[in-house]
């Protein structure tokens, strides 16, 4: 993918934006802001794994820039949840599966995911011998990998430190591809050091700095880690003194740099058992620490800086002791968090308004599991349009044995409107000499005046080129500045006029449009804000969007001797997984990135057929000419063996207008089965795809 983004912190109102293509289950109504309603069950709950006797682990929900969520679990894993293999599931924007399980790392390699902002993911893991480092793995958006892995010394010779334990550790995504991990290691003594990682993971993957966050930490240290909406991130630990085990917390900015001083979070009456420390959750202006007490989770809120803010926060009271395995948050758009934890009422959740405020009541997501010992590691994201996607681990009793799942569920929680304006960037690659658009979607309540100004550092990469407007505010109730284009600045204002009124709700405020002219990246930089029917300022914003252009190659060829008949409408060639048009008379071209190009061809009655091709800079166009598969698959399973030829044989001497006929078998397309097809049949039986 060849969007990247960045976010500022606006002066008003920061909101946390994603380009997103969604897809809507269902239309529901909005609720009035204040209105808070119970997130209800979508359907009922699905099982994402395949069921297996031997243990799984920590499902956790990666949100993918093009929309994709990408379950991924660890399976096989010891009684220790350590070295095992990893899987994963994609899951659409909408919550629907999406092709079939990938395993992304072998057995005893283990590995946890980490979203690119550029598209695709990284797996990492840490690997012990001879030496500390890290393995990394790209994958693209459909999990396919991209390359081959690669190994980085950790520490460079600057730290004695010479083992890490494979569950003691934490990846999360910071803008402008980097990623922070918190890991905890052995050191000769013995003793274990906590040390934050950055992780550059742009064109050429590289560690930045590792810095020692704590020292002589005791036996059993937890870690979680979160990624701020200011770009910082935090990190959450334990240690155990006489017993007593205590959660720290500390804040870095994006080179893991320490933001504030390393904080010990109020721990009476709080449960933990050394290993698991909580969690944590963003905030508008920091960050909540969730922790487990006797008398039900619990939070305290922080700025980014790590100051405390207000006094303890009971998310959930209950005469049960709680377990921090069982906690996990998501921040909404609307700035909502949700938390999970277990009761004997099963899994369930609490949502919180920004100031620690209940929003709503208590809900259950699953009420399968009644044990409030069981450890079920949920992880729980945001997906379209109001809807929550909750993942966990369901241990059950089948046969006098026990199976392990990995289950889902889908719930509806009320939406509530937050103001803003939100870019969505094309999620298929740029090539130079595209023309591609940016449409604006605004929403927000009681909003009378727009102004909104599209700029870029120059126009060497790209440029303006036109623009219109929508109809959130309708044209004839509102009066129009037209909008003023020049090739670096984009630039509209809007205000509805006497006697309508204000306006709450979501809708197309615009689109600009724009040429790529040479390879390279180019920052579009999106200010907006809104006033209400007095003029008075109710929400201004800056958001950094990055465009990357690409150096493109023409790959064009035709499929017009496979049917002589013209139909190509069950025929399919894609590019990198992509889908590639086929024009009626059976040609086809199109632009593909420097690098490696993988085409396959698919069509009725033939063997597939798989085609790599180097792409360097400043190559010529390709022209494959006419594209030769191989006859004689009638069924589609990529071999020509006595189940095509019973199919064959079934439809022999018969033509398109009878009802045995099978155009699967007529492999010349000339509307009828005979001789030729046969011969055809024979000349490739015992043949294989490529």
């Amino acid at each position: 993918m060849p969007i990247l983004k960045k976010h500022t912190k606006s002066k008003l109102n920061t909101v946390r934006k994603f380009s997103r293509n969604l897809l809507l289950m269902s239309m529901f109504s909005l609720p009035m802001i204040g209105q808070a309603t119970t997130p209800e069950p979508v359907g009922g709950e699905f099982t994402i794994n395949i069921p297996s006797e031997y243990p799984v682990a920590n499902p956790t929900i990666t949100r993918l820039e093009n929309g994709n969520r990408l379950v991924s679990w660890a399976d096989n894993a010891d009684s220790m949840f350590g070295m095992h293999s990893l899987n994963a599931q994609l899951y659409t924007p909408d919550g629907f599966k999406s092709g079939s399980i990938s395993q992304l790392s072998a057995a005893n390699k283990g590995g946890k995911v980490v979203a690119l902002d550029g598209g695709g993911f990284l797996t990492v893991s840490i690997q012990e011998e001879p030496k500390l480092e890290f393995v990394i793995q790209k994958f693209d958006n459909n999990a396919n990998p991209i390359g081959t892995e690669q190994r980085f010394d950790i520490f460079n010779g600057q730290y004695n430190d010479v083992a890490a334990p494979h569950r003691y550790y934490r990846l999360s995504q910071l803008p402008n591809n980097k990623v922070a991990v918190a890991f905890v290691s052995y050191s000769q003594n013995p003793e274990k050091n906590i040390f934050t990682s950055i992780i550059d993971a742009n064109e050429n993957i590289t560690i930045e700095s590792t810095q020692l966050v704590a020292s002589s930490v005791n036996d059993h240290t937890g870690l979680q880690i979160k990624t701020l909406q200011d770009g910082n991130y935090a990190i959450l630990w334990t240690s155990k003194e006489h017993s007593i085990a205590k959660s720290h917390v500390q804040s870095f900015n994006n080179q893991g740099i320490p933001v504030s001083n390393a904080i010990t979070v109020d721990y009476i009456n709080v449960l933990l058992d050394g290993e698991y420390p909580g969690t944590l959750a963003a905030t508008n202006d920091g960050f909540l620490v969730v922790l487990p007490s006797q008398t039900g989770p619990i939070a305290y809120s922080y700025t980014s800086d790590g100051q405390l803010k207000g006094s303890k926060i009971e998310v959930y009271l209950s005469e049960f002791e709680t377990i921090e395995q069982n906690l996990a948050t998501t921040t909404l758009k609307d700035g909502r968090i949700i938390i999970t934890f277990m009761t004997n009422k099963g899994l369930q959740a609490q949502a919180l308004n920004q100031d620690g405020t209940k929003n709503g009541d208590v809900f259950t997501i699953s009420a399968s599991m009644v044990d409030m010992q069981s450890l079920v590691f949920p992880s729980i994201d945001e997906l379209a349009n109001g809807y929550l996607f909750v993942t966990w681990v369901y241990t059950h009793n089948v046969s006098r044995g026990y199976v392990n799942d990995v289950r889902g569920q889908l719930l509806k929680v009320d939406t509530q409107l937050v103001n803003g304006v939100t870019a969505t960037l094309p999620t298929r690659s740029i090539f130079v000499g595209n023309t591609f658009e940016i449409p604006l979607s605004i929403e927000g309540t009681n909003i009378y005046g727009v102004d909104t100004v599209l700029s870029m550092n120059g126009t060497q990469v790209a440029q303006f080129s036109d623009g219109l407007y929508g109809e959130f505010l309708p044209s004839y109730e509102r009066l129009t500045i037209p909008v003023n284009v020049t090739g670096e600045r984009w630039e509209s204002a809007l205000s509805l006029k006497s006697p309508y009124k204000a306006k709450t709700g979501k809708g197309h405020y615009g689109t600009a449009s724009l040429i790529a002219n040479n390879p390279g990246t180019v920052t579009v930089t999106v200010q907006s804000q809104f006033t209400d029917e007095n003029g008075q300022y109710i929400y201004q914003s800056q958001d950094n969007y990055t465009v990357t252009v690409l150096e493109s190659v023409l790959i064009s060829g035709s499929v017009a001797s496979l049917a002589p008949d013209g139909d190509f409408s069950n025929f399919t060639i894609t590019i990198n997984g992509e889908i590639v048009k086929i024009n009626p008379d059976g040609s086809f071209s199109v632009q593909a990135g420097i690098g490696e190009a993988t085409l396959t061809f698919s069509a009725p009655g033939y063997l597939s057929k798989e085609q790599s091709i180097t792409l360097s800079p400043n190559q010529a166009n390709v022209d494959l000419g006419e594209i030769d598969l191989v006859a004689g698959d009638s069924n589609g399973n990529d071999k020509i063996d006595i189940g095509d030829l019973t199919k064959l044989l079934g439809a022999y001497r018969t033509t398109s207008t009878d009802p045995n006929y099978s155009i699967g078998v007529d492999f010349n397309r000339d509307n009828k089965v005979d001789l030729q097809d046969l011969t055809l049949l024979g000349k490739n039986f015992g043949k294989q795809a490529q």
